[in-house]
């Protein structure tokens, strides 16, 4: 890649000269065209990654002839929750006359190649392309050089022109694109397609994003295209601390200028050199935090030491520099350092141990303090850092003997709810939703029907490999005989992906766990593939599934975990999880010939109709079992002859959630599960 011409100004605060640059520094000996490559790209987009890498070597194989501009647009850019929004008010309009039908897609000096229809192309065609544009003698040279005021943070622009022969009689603008280099944030696909850009938090690094452009959407009017014509013009901008809260690191910027022929056909382009202004008598520092804190074993340990390298990469000591964490971006915790760090050296500050919060994100600072020397750092990408983020279950919180989440409480993009955590370093996309997270759903979208929320593991946009798992808070088995979980779910595939749902459960809160359900690939599928688009499940698309955990009866501090596990199939739902000290069984294991429940789901006011048929004289005990275990009502104690036998359930008296009916003959139990909605 063509390695930047980077300067570091010293002037006075106030001095801004125009004869800061050579006049006619643009050459005018005619030139082959440099190439422009804007590739259209989004967080979300799984194979945009494998774009920017294509992207990279062709630009490192042409050093100087190819200059990148990656344009977050689309749907694939479009965040959520609260990942970080990389679009501009102009990439909309730039991917519309591209006529893109991709991503990722881009286009080669706007330029409409053999084959196609539009300036866009695939990214296995931009090598090709890029090698014609290359070869061709442009009619104009392109030339720029940049400066920042580090103070004022004004950013200046001269660009040059110079056409080396009489160009076609059409409408010419000059193009000038502000860019940024290694903003982190979230990238599907990157861990796969471009592993080199993911960052040791486990981010993905962007580059050449672009940011604004300095001419407008589509450039400012060159008058004059004939042979020898030179024209210099200069562009200000003054550089807001960040656009769309993403912000604007000046140690990262690049100035990218192109001529085209209106909005299509490039020309070509160039890339400004840039250089920094300081005030008179600045010096130029730098210092790099790094984590140095050890993570808590298991989720039921609170106590947390912050801890953090600081070291001096520069090329002069430092005195003074102050150290800050902060939790969850709350007030900082600051250490003032008066111990100079020479060049070259490195020092570990360690604070005071605190105790961490349900979910605690830890954030790292370091500044440079040395204010009578007047010392400036403009290289900051590496002055922060983080610790990711820690799940604490809360001591205080206990599930009791029982534990039921039907997401009926929150909004879509809740990733926790009370008495449950999410653990989820990669960020993957592992929420609740319900029929309003898309206008193509028209009916509940909870397990069968019966209610519209349920939690769901978006495996179309999640890189293959990662997972996220929902932790529920610890519950006592200990005076149990036997004990169960039962589950809903639904899953489709695109073709023949190995999704995976898998339950474990813990007795040393989270430090070891153990697999006690596991579903792969089509064994985990409810419906047949579903390609092309997001599934979404209907009333009759759902499984129930029963795990036993008798194995656990006894002990008190039990705690379970659904963990799903993408191979970038399509998504999966889960819904009505019920944690019992009471059996659940999906076989019947007395002489039931047939067993109705209904209507199912139900409410206090129209009651349930309870109809059981025996083969043989059973001794039966017949009772309605809320969530937490607990008999609300009996419905019978006594002999059933052979035959139907009907009950009436009063749900008047209940409140809205889910119930069993539990069937007891000779201290074996069958359970139907029955819901009373609003």
């Amino acid at each position: 890649m063509r390695m930047r011409n980077f300067t570091l100004i010293v002037f006075a605060v106030t001095f801004f000269v125009t004869g800061a640059f050579s006049q006619n520094f643009v050459n005018t000996t005619a030139e082959n065209r440099n190439v422009i490559l804007e590739e259209f790209t989004g967080i979300y987009c799984t194979y945009c990654p494998d774009g920017h890498k294509r992207a990279a070597e062709l630009a490192a194989n042409n050093p100087g002839d190819v200059f990148l501009i990656n344009v977050h647009t689309g749907g694939y850019a479009a965040p959520t929750g609260n990942d970080p929004d990389f679009r501009t008010p102009f990439g909309a309009s730039l991917a519309s006359q591209s006529g893109l039908t991709g991503y990722p897609s881009g286009t080669v000096n706007r330029r409409v190649f053999p084959g196609n229809t539009g300036t866009a192309t695939s990214r296995g065609d931009w090598a090709t392309n890029a090698a014609s544009v290359i070869n061709e003698t442009s009619s104009v040279n392109v030339a720029a050089q940049a400066t920042i005021d580090y103070q004022s943070r004004e950013l200046k622009v001269v660009v040059e022109t110079y056409y080396t022969s009489n160009a076609a009689a059409s409408s010419h603008k000059l193009n000038v694109a502000l860019t940024q280099d290694n903003i982190e944030g979230p990238q599907t696909g990157g861990a796969n397609f471009y592993p080199a850009q993911i960052l040791p938090n486990g981010n993905y690094n962007h580059k050449h994003m672009l940011r604004h452009l300095l001419t407008g959407q589509w450039g400012a009017s060159i008058n004059t295209t004939t042979m020898g014509h030179f024209q210099a013009d200069t562009f200000t901008y003054t550089l807001p601390a960040d656009i769309n809260n993403i912000p604007l690191e000046i140690a990262n910027l690049n100035v990218v200028v192109f001529v085209s022929e209106g909005q299509q056909n490039i020309l070509s382009g160039n890339a400004a050199s840039m250089s920094i202004v300081l005030p008179a008598g600045a010096t130029q520092g730098d210092l790099a935090v790094a984590n140095d804190a050890t993570a808590p074993a298991g989720y039921c340990n609170p106590s947390y030491t912050p801890k953090v390298t600081v070291s001096n990469p520069g090329t002069m000591a430092i005195d003074t520099f102050e150290v800050k964490y902060s939790v969850n971006g709350g007030t900082p915790v600051t250490q003032l350092i008066t111990t100079p760090l020479a060049v070259g050296q490195s020092t570990t500050i360690t604070f005071p141990a605190i105790t961490l919060t349900t979910e605690s994100t830890i954030s790292y600072e370091v500044e440079i303090e040395d204010v009578n020397t007047n010392l400036f750092e403009f290289i900051s990408a590496n002055n922060k850092a983080s610790d990711g983020s820690y799940i604490v279950l809360n001591a205080n919180v206990d599930n009791g003997t029982s534990m039921l989440e039907g997401f009926q409480n929150g909004s879509i993009g809740d990733e926790s709810f009370a008495g449950s955590v999410a653990s989820n370093p990669d960020g993957i996309r592992s929420y609740l939703v319900n029929s309003g997270v898309s206008n193509t759903v028209t009916w509940n979208l909870g397990a069968h029907g019966n209610s519209d929320g349920c939690y769901r593991w978006d495996f179309p946009l999640i890189d293959a490999g990662l997972s996220s798992m929902l932790i529920f808070e610890e519950v006592d088995f200990s005076n149990a005989a036997n004990a169960s979980l039962t589950f809903s779910h639904a899953h489709a595939q695109q073709s023949n992906e190995n999704d995976e749902l898998e339950v474990l459960v813990s007795t040393d809160c989270g430090i070891t766990w153990t697999s006690v359900f596991s579903k792969v690939g089509s064994n985990l599928s409810t419906v047949n593939p579903v390609s092309g688009s997001r599934f979404y499940p209907k009333v009759n698309e759902w499984t129930d599934n029963s795990v036993d955990l008798t194995a656990y009866a006894g002990q008190s501090d039990i705690v379970v975990a659904f963990k799903g596990i993408s191979d970038a199939g399509n998504a999966l739902y889960v819904d009505d999880i019920n944690i019992s000290s009471i059996f659940v069984g999906t076989e019947n294991v007395i002489a039931l010939e047939n067993v109705k429940v209904f209507p199912n789901p139900t409410t206090t006011a129209k009651g349930l109709n309870v109809e059981i048929t025996v083969t043989d004289t059973e001794n039966m005990d017949i009772t309605v079992i809320n969530s937490l275990g607990q008999v609300v009502e009996v419905l019978n104690t006594t002999a059933l002859n052979a035959g139907q036998h009907n009950f009436a359930v009063n749900t008047n008296n209940l409140a809205p959630g889910m119930y069993y009916v539990s069937f007891a003959s000779n201290g074996q139990v069958t359970t139907e599960r029955f819901v009373i909605v609003e």
